[in-house]
């Protein structure tokens, strides 16, 4: 019963309309460099590869991402919400 209490606390799932509308970025040779990597697999990115970009400017692939922000509407790295507010507990 506890656990069931809490499978349902945390932040609503995020828009269906908001993860559609996120922008899609292609990754440059300069990304590629720096190591860049997808936060949710830790695969490294690959030149001219399509991600997904949240409002707080962190990448995802979208495989990686759409599933998280169909249960919570926050960022995985920064817990920005897609509303762009701050939902860190206090």
């Amino acid at each position: 019963q506890l656990l069931g209490q809490l499978e349902n606390t945390g932040p609503p799932p995020a828009d269906k309309e908001k993860i559609s509308s996120l922008p899609t970025v292609t990754v440059t040779q300069e990304q590629v460099d720096t190591g860049l990597e997808c936060p949710v697999c830790k695969e490294e990115y690959t030149i001219a590869e399509q991600v997904r970009q949240l409002p707080c400017n962190h990448f995802f692939h979208s495989n990686c991402i759409v599933p998280w922000l169909e249960l919570h509407d926050t960022c995985p790295v920064c817990r920005k919400s897609l509303k762009g507010e701050d939902s860190t507990r206090q």
